[in-house]
């Protein structure tokens, strides 16, 4: 595979690498501006980026219809997305802190042994 890169340095813009496939579907960058890092994979319908600074870090997959984004500082994660799933053998979530679950819709709690709820 052939491909068309290119590198940009700029005393005030940075250093951008570029590398292009020569049908054109998919364009990679990397920049660095002296306060980020930015990493892009454009293809024809979807982006994918990863933004990284000193002090967050953020993935984002921005695709026809819809963008899912995971934001992560020294204090919290924040994931938003139009639907999230977690498959594992086990899960554990604790807090030590108030805890709140809020549904703008129905809450489906199912187990196929016993279920405990304590207080």
């Amino acid at each position: 595979m052939t491909l068309n890169c290119y590198i940009d340095l700029g005393k005030d813009s940075g250093l951008t690498l570029t590398v292009k496939d020569l049908l054109g579907t998919v364009t990679q960058t990397v920049e660095m501006n002296g306060t980020k890092i930015i990493v892009t994979v454009k293809g024809l319908t979807s982006t994918s980026t990863i933004t990284q600074s000193e002090d967050s870090l953020e993935l984002k997959l921005a695709g026809p219809a819809q963008t899912s984004t995971v934001t992560q500082k020294a204090d919290s994660v924040v994931v938003k997305c139009s639907s999230f799933e977690v498959d594992a053998d086990t899960i554990t979530l604790k807090s030590t802190a108030d805890t709140k679950v809020t549904a703008t819709q129905n809450i489906k709690l199912s187990s196929t042994q016993n279920m405990e709820l304590s207080s």
